[in-house]
């Protein structure tokens, strides 16, 4: 369980640090075969997601100019208790691909008093939603 706990830290800074990879992902594949998270496993989800960072998709460099949360995985998020603007905060911080990735983002994030203020985030334009202050 140490290793686990272990790696679950090490994934959650590459997460804060901004390296955009899937959790969900490592986590699936490896507890599928039974061999729970390696090494290994980690290493390679983490160049994948340095190889996305090092080379943007066309769709990735475009979303630079205007950003839209994925609004399936926001709900998911909200469903979860977790504020639209942590909802919205964990997506863009890993990659708006995963709304798992993106719950334990927010959960990393727990001790953050900003996490519930509207998202500074570029090419993003929240929803006039009457914020009540």
């Amino acid at each position: 369980m140490s290793n686990f706990f272990s790696y679950f830290l090490i994934i959650a800074q590459l997460i804060i640090s901004g390296s955009l990879f899937s959790i969900s992902a490592v986590m699936s594949d490896n507890m599928e075969t039974g061999s729970g998270l390696n090494q290994a496993a980690v290493s390679a989800a983490v160049a994948e997601a340095l190889e996305r960072q090092a080379h943007p998709t066309p769709t990735q460099q475009d979303s630079a100019l205007e950003w839209c949360p994925n609004p399936e995985l926001l709900q998911y998020i909200m469903l979860h208790g977790v504020s639209h603007n942590a909802a919205v905060k964990g997506l863009y911080a890993t990659g708006n691909l995963s709304g798992d990735d993106a719950l334990c983002w927010v959960a990393a994030q727990a001790d953050d008093g900003e996490l519930d203020e509207t998202p500074r985030i570029p090419g993003y334009s929240p929803p006039n939603t009457g914020h009540h202050g």
